[in-house]
């Protein structure tokens, strides 16, 4: 038997928070029927009503979203992501600045006083 999960467990399972889970998982628009950013591989999932405004999801459709994702994210060669240049600069700049300081430092104390 399926249990139904409220609103905020199931995002919590998927590992998102609830506008997250509600903006990006669930079906709210017929049009629109794939997760964002997974090029229309992995749907999302179909609330059900459980009152005025209450809305629930099946956990089994839940479990079914996640290993789609899964699936989607193993299917893709791994990408590693770009630094930008700017950051490599910086830590650059700020690597030279430390070493100068401790050579410094060194050559004062290896100085005869």
């Amino acid at each position: 038997m399926a249990k139904i999960l409220r609103g905020r467990a199931a995002g919590l399972k998927v590992g998102v928070g609830k506008t997250k889970f509600t903006t990006d998982f669930v079906l709210n628009v017929y049009s629109d029927p794939f997760v964002p950013g997974t090029d229309g591989k992995v749907r999302r999932v179909c609330p059900v009503p459980l009152g005025e405004r209450a809305l629930g999801f099946f956990e089994d459709e839940i479990d079914a979203l996640i290993e789609a994702l899964r699936e989607w994210r193993n299917g893709r060669p791994l990408q590693r992501q770009k630094t930008p240049e700017k950051l490599h600069s910086g830590r650059d700049a700020w690597r030279e600045r430390v070493n100068k300081q401790r050579a410094a430092s060194k050559s004062k104390e290896a100085e005869p006083a």
